[in-house]
């Protein structure tokens, strides 16, 4: 009998999205922040996001970007994206934070659609 064991492997299509991902926000010096493979736990409420870009807007209130990335974007991965994105908006619910999935299309340009935002 065999088995299977998940894992991620460093150079998968999901990886490299990610780091694309990081170095296009870091590039852009839009974020004072930009963070790859966050782990969270809050009252039972367990989660990981793949890339969280922060910005502090001066007086105002700050912002979270909340970035998931997906190898296809389909309705599923979607509907994934949507359910990690509402875990991590329950566990911080004071924050303001906008949620999108990143996706890869074949000619290396990144494709963003918005989740949700407060």
């Amino acid at each position: 009998m065999g088995y299977w064991i998940k894992m991620k492997v460093k150079n998968s299509k999901h990886e490299r999205t990610i780091d694309m991902l990081v170095d296009r926000l870091i590039k852009s010096r839009k974020y004072d922040l930009v963070e790859k493979d966050i782990k969270y736990s809050y009252r039972g409420l367990e989660g990981q996001i793949d890339v969280m870009a922060y910005l502090r807007n001066g007086f105002k209130r700050q912002r979270f970007y909340f970035f998931e990335v997906k190898s296809t974007y389909n309705k599923k991965s979607l509907k994934r994206a949507q359910k990690q994105f509402d875990r991590y908006k329950r566990v911080h619910y004071k924050q303001y934070v906008e949620g999108y999935i990143v996706t890869m299309k074949k000619n290396r340009k990144i494709k963003l659609k918005v989740i949700n935002g407060n």
